[in-house]
């Protein structure tokens, strides 16, 4: 079971609206914010996802063959999140 995805950004106010906003329907909220991170989930040892501006200051970069999964209880929910992570800006 996966703990918590960190995903780095080089905007965190935006990061931190667009996975509270996209996992709303999940229970997600914002749980820390520390600044440079912060931690969206539902808490009581749930997965969590992470958002932080890097520590180098260099610009955030995918590494090669990350995969982050999320559970969803039917495919509709998939289709649903999809859509709206696409409405919310996603590439």
């Amino acid at each position: 079971m996966i703990g918590y995805t960190t995903v780095g950004t080089s905007d965190i106010a935006r990061a931190k609206q667009f996975y509270c906003d996209l996992f709303e329907s999940k229970g997600a909220k914002l749980l820390i914010d520390s600044g440079r991170i912060a931690m969206i989930g539902t808490g009581g040892g749930t997965p969590m996802i992470s958002v932080c501006e890097p520590y180098n200051k260099e610009a955030p970069t995918p590494g090669n063959g990350v995969m982050v999964a999320f559970t969803a209880d039917s495919k509709e929910e998939v289709d649903a999140f999809y859509a709206k992570a696409i409405a919310l800006g996603a590439a």
